[in-house]
């Protein structure tokens, strides 16, 4: 009887601990599921259409403003398109060149340094498609 007992625990704890182990590999599955979708989600955001705005400076001088991916191009009224590049910001959006050339983009309002204009503020509307 003893060993029928002994037999009967040993082969209990065989499959609670065959039981945990299984618990713990599902966990272990979900987050590598979870990191290859975050993995895929920028090469979405990557292919994703660029996006046009206006930009106006107070004293009424115009931009326009193309958001493809890391770049941006700033083109004022004269036609003159300047490319500007990602760069890193605390909050909002913001794109600079070596030149100096910027602009930071955060809701519907803005600064812009672009040639002859120098910090000036800018209300952005996001042009029609």
């Amino acid at each position: 009887m003893k060993k029928f007992a002994m037999l009967a625990l040993a082969m209990s704890l065989f499959l609670v601990a065959c039981g945990e182990k299984k618990e713990e590999e599902k966990p272990a599955e979900q987050p590598a599921a979870e990191a290859t979708a975050t993995t895929e989600a920028p090469a979405t955001e990557t292919a994703a259409e660029a996006v046009n705005y206006t930009a106006k400076t107070e004293d009424g001088k115009e931009f326009t403003v193309v958001i493809s991916g890391d770049v941006a191009t700033v083109t004022d009224a004269d036609g003159k398109a300047t490319e500007l590049k990602r760069t890193e910001s605390a909050d909002g959006e913001k794109f600079a060149d070596e030149a100096g050339n910027e602009i930071h983009i955060k809701g519907s309002e803005g600064i812009i340094t672009l040639g002859d204009v120098k910090e000036a503020t800018i209300t952005v509307t996001e042009a029609a498609k």
